[in-house]
């Protein structure tokens, strides 16, 4: 006597996708945005969005305070931007603003998925475009074998963020202060 099996197929809500009809997929049209919880500190820490958009300057991805900062607050952001179409990210660890921006003849608003990735030790950053597929790859001939280099100039962009030393010392100060201050310093 055969087997039959018998498929099912669950119908999704509409904006929902997958095989949990969970929502992947967010759209703005000028006034919108989405709220996620915040991200946790990690030394190493990799951030990644996938986005498609026509629009040439706007904020991708904001992640740090959002109320005014006190004296003694140290700034500590990440955010991902487009300006004049060109992705650029602003890192702040409370030591100063790491800038990286990804060549000028880079499009990201011209209507196609792109993927940023961003890469953080606490000190170094590295900020990716869809994966570095367009980098140029050459090729030389060596010793008995090919020699093949890899080209990111064009996709990926690597900074340092500025006075670590200070900002460690700062850091310290800042728990110091935090410890003293328990009750009112508590952040959600």
């Amino acid at each position: 006597m055969p087997f039959v099996f018998e498929l099912c197929a669950c119908q999704c809500p509409a904006q929902f996708e997958g095989p949990e009809c969970q929502q992947n997929k967010h759209s703005f049209h000028g006034n919108g945005y989405a709220w996620f919880p915040p991200m946790m500190p990690c030394f190493e820490s990799h951030v990644s969005l996938e986005f498609i958009t026509d629009v040439a300057d706007g904020l991708l991805l904001y992640s740090g305070p959002l109320a005014q900062l006190q004296a003694w607050d140290q700034e500590d952001f990440m955010a991902i931007e487009l300006i004049d179409g060109t992705p650029t990210l602003k890192v702040n660890h409370g030591s100063g603003t790491l800038v990286l921006q990804l060549p000028g003849n880079i499009n990201g608003a011209d209507r196609r998925w792109h993927r940023l990735d961003v890469r953080s030790n606490s000190k170094e950053v590295r900020f990716t475009l869809d994966r570095c597929s367009g980098a140029t790859v050459m090729e030389r001939e060596g010793l008995g074998s090919w020699l093949t280099t890899e080209d990111h100039s064009s996709c990926e962009v690597m900074g340092v963020t500025p006075n670590t030393d200070r900002m460690m010392e700062s850091k310290l100060a800042g728990n110091a202060f935090i410890n003293n201050n328990e009750q009112q310093q508590m952040l959600p």
